[in-house]
């Protein structure tokens, strides 16, 4: 076969395909909705902090989860956390997460740049429990978890605090420091041991 045989079959081929591949995109594009809505089927919200991304369905639900978080941090996470965060809106609520994050970090001793986490909020323990019986077609008793596969975490604004979150945090913290994911059970540990330090 000539070299140079496939290659006009390949050139006629081309433009149809950008041409396809623009109308795509234009159809994405112009839709009315924000590329989180339509990314995440125009139920939810989002906050982006420094380490992680918040997905909520109102702002009455993210009102309720700023509630909940009282975690208040130490002198030297605060002007960390001043000095590394940008001003974006809802500063209060990202500058809480972000703390809270990285004091988790401080504990583990596990200081290393990942990809931001999810965090799913849901306005109560009944959407959640349905979530759980989508994701793993069984019953759940869990009041949040971390899912890596998704590296996100799922809470619920009504049976939410500080502590909790910081577990969830110090699983997706844990599950992304090593090359191998230690064994559940190991990490479980660590993160119960977050839980047990964060105000120290």
């Amino acid at each position: 076969m000539s070299p140079s045989a496939p290659y006009p079959a390949i050139r006629t081929r081309r433009p149809l395909f950008l041409i396809l591949l623009l109308t795509a995109g234009l159809a994405v594009c112009s839709g009315d909705r924000s590329w989180a809505a339509t990314v995440y089927g125009g139920k939810w919200q989002q906050l982006e902090t420094r380490h992680a991304v918040l997905l909520f369905e109102s702002s009455e639900v993210l009102a309720g989860f700023d509630r909940q978080i009282r975690y208040r941090p130490g002198q030297d996470t605060a002007r960390e956390l001043r000095q590394t965060a940008g001003g974006a809106g809802d500063s209060d609520i990202s500058g809480k997460v972000d703390a809270l994050f990285m004091r988790v970090q401080e504990i583990l001793d596990m200081r290393r740049k990942m990809e931001k986490v999810t965090i799913k909020i849901y306005p109560d323990s009944a959407a959640l429990q349905e979530v759980y019986q989508r994701l793993f077609h069984r019953e759940n008793a869990m009041r949040a978890w971390y899912l890596f596969e998704k590296n996100t975490i799922y809470v619920s604004v009504a049976d939410l605090h500080e502590g909790m979150l910081a577990h969830e945090m110090a699983h997706a913290i844990i599950d992304h420091f090593f090359a191998v994911r230690p064994p559940s059970s190991t990490a479980e540990i660590l993160a119960r041991y977050v839980s047990k330090h964060l105000d120290e």
